[in-house]
């Protein structure tokens, strides 16, 4: 069986070794190479390219969010899972708007992780509860365009809902109404009304509150798949 390979991105020495120690004693992962800052961790990239990238987001040179940005200018695919110490909304959000796809707070159980790096690589969005839960506190009855900037990561590896589908999605978030949210995408009542619709039936639900718990479960899970 062909072995997950993983860079890891960690400017904490000890914590580099635990982590290498931890996947290296798996049966189906490999610690592929070792990065101490972000300018290491692209330096390694230029010449080969491992099947997964374990991210710190705070480091020294060039952060973390800043890699990521840069690894997404040339590859679109490469999972990357951030683990870190900082679970401040603006990392959170940054770092997923940045496209990271899936973001994990130290601390977290070895099962847990071991888990979590399986399902990035399997093109799968983790983010466990403490963290959906702030980007949910942080989004819900603000403005729309911080809600479309944290959730349009989901939505570009889901084909399930159609581009204006998913702004209705995050207006519905909002808790705005039909007539609201026609106003803001300059569509009739009616328009909006056959919208969701179609979204009620993709989610399997008929009636608005119904859509709004599916919509938060999927970003409450651990990952984010197709309903």
């Amino acid at each position: 069986m062909k072995k997950l390979r993983i860079l890891i991105v960690e400017d904490d020495q000890l914590m580099l070794e635990g982590l290498r120690s931890i996947i290296d004693a798996q049966d189906d992962m490999e610690v592929w190479g070792t990065a101490l800052n972000g300018v290491e961790a692209l330096s390694l990239l230029e010449t080969s390219r491992p099947d997964l990238v374990l991210m710190d987001i705070r480091m020294p040179g060039l952060d973390g969010i800043s890699v990521i940005q840069k690894i997404r200018e040339q590859d679109k695919k490469l999972p990357i899972l951030v683990l870190t110490m900082y679970l401040e909304d603006e990392y959170i959000i940054d770092a997923l708007s940045s496209g990271a796809n899936g973001y994990l707070v130290k601390g977290i159980d070895t099962l847990q992780l071991m888990r979590s790096i399986r399902e990035v690589a399997n093109d799968h969005f983790i983010l466990p509860w403490e963290v959906a839960s702030r980007i949910i506190k942080r989004t819900i009855g603000k403005d729309s365009t911080l809600t479309h900037r944290t959730l349009s990561s989901f939505f570009q590896h889901n084909p399930l809902f159609s581009a204006k589908e998913q702004e209705i999605i995050i207006h519905i978030i909002n808790r705005l109404t039909n007539k609201e949210i026609a106003e803001k995408m300059f569509l009739s009542e009616g328009t909006i009304k056959n919208s969701i619709s179609g979204i009620y039936k993709k989610l399997n639900v008929k009636k608005r509150n119904d859509a709004i718990k599916k919509i938060e479960a999927l970003i409450h899970n651990e990952r984010f798949k197709k309903v």
